[in-house]
């Protein structure tokens, strides 16, 4: 056990993972250093297992230079896939990424052009590598927030989502295999869904929750016009520290400090959980197994959710609002820390 920054390194379960031990919490800065430069050395343990044989495939992800988009290509590439990262900002990772790998697409997927020019650059240089392979699997994983910005939250969280599906599909055809929308909690904040939007913590949420909204509204649609080869999943993870939910945090209520909030939250009603499962790399593995709908590692009531059009809800027991909505034929709910409803079989497991 060792100190960090006012928190402490334990164990459970052979699990790794922190609690505060005292009461002046870090700063948001400190806060993305803990989670996204490889203090856990989890992420450095996946880029030095990441094999060197033949590819099973290739995940193209979007938002991969940080948060949970970046963790989406670090598990893909231990799987035994190749990454090709979509984003406008290199790869914030420590460590050696593959070259034979991983291909990286510096573009913003709102600007069509921008994306499909990149696309046919990065798509020419991984097939004269060999390294696509037979099978497509796209990540949807970038995204914004802003209080007050509508048109910045429509532009990248759906039109941007849009423009990228639009573009793989037209650009590998027959060959996509999985395609994953990474939504909100708040893409289900609607009467369906049994809650009202008068409820909302803050109005301020608002452009967000559209944005969320309208992506949801358009993975209906991909799934109207679903093939036998591909079947589209919507995923909304779960509350946990992110660049993204950092900066939620610092808009919505400024002085509220999200990992001391978190912590509060987690251990007030999950004391006896260990909240390296609220890891952005645990959601990660989930995302990328259901895109590639391992049958040993996903759980058969995600598959089922899949296939019926549902989304998928992953919930790490973090998000106490009032009334925050909980049943709907919309989207089924799966816990990452509980046994009675888990996504996967195992929790990072990588036979």
């Amino acid at each position: 056990m060792f100190h960090l920054c006012g928190w402490e390194i334990v164990s459970y379960s052979n699990i790794h993972y922190m609690r505060p031990v005292q009461t002046e919490f870090p700063s948001i800065f400190e806060l993305r250093e803990y989670f996204f430069k490889g203090i856990t050395q989890q992420r450095n343990d996946l880029i030095a297992a990441i094999p060197s044989g033949a590819v099973k495939g290739a995940f193209i992800i979007t938002g991969a230079s940080s948060g949970i988009g970046a963790d989406c290509a670090l598990i893909a590439l231990r799987d035994g896939y190749s990454v090709i990262a979509i984003d406008k900002t290199p790869f914030d990772v420590n460590g050696e990424l593959p070259i034979n790998r991983y291909s990286s697409a510096l573009c913003d997927i709102t600007d069509t052009e921008s994306l499909q020019e990149q696309l046919t650059i990065v798509v020419s240089e991984a097939k004269a590598k060999n390294i696509l392979g037979n099978d497509i699997y796209l990540i949807c994983s970038a995204g914004v927030y802003s209080a007050t910005d509508v048109q910045l939250c429509m532009k990248v969280n759906y039109q941007g989502t849009r423009n990228t599906i639009e573009q793989i599909q037209q650009t590998f055809k027959g060959t996509v295999r999985g395609i994953t929308i990474i939504g909100s909690d708040q893409s289900y904040f609607d009467k369906n869904s049994q809650r009202d939007y008068g409820t909302q913590s803050s109005t301020m949420e608002a452009p967000y929750m559209c944005s969320k909204q309208a992506t949801r509204r358009y993975f209906e649609e991909l799934y109207a016009v679903r093939s036998k080869s591909w079947t589209p999943c919507l995923v909304a993870p779960a509350t946990v520290v992110t660049p993204l939910t950092a900066a939620v945090f610092s808009e919505v209520e400024p002085s509220v400090n999200p990992r001391q909030f978190v912590f509060e939250n987690w251990e007030r009603e999950n004391r006896d959980i260990p909240d390296g499962l609220l890891h952005p790399l645990h959601l990660a593995y989930v995302i990328v197994n259901v895109t590639a709908r391992k049958p040993y590692r996903v759980s058969n009531q995600v598959i089922e959710c899949i296939e019926s059009g549902r989304g998928v809800l992953l919930d790490g027991g973090l998000n106490k609002r009032d009334g925050i909505v909980r049943f709907s034929d919309r989207f089924t709910r799966f816990s990452l820390t509980r046994a009675d409803s888990p996504p996967v079989t195992r929790m990072m497991n990588f036979d």
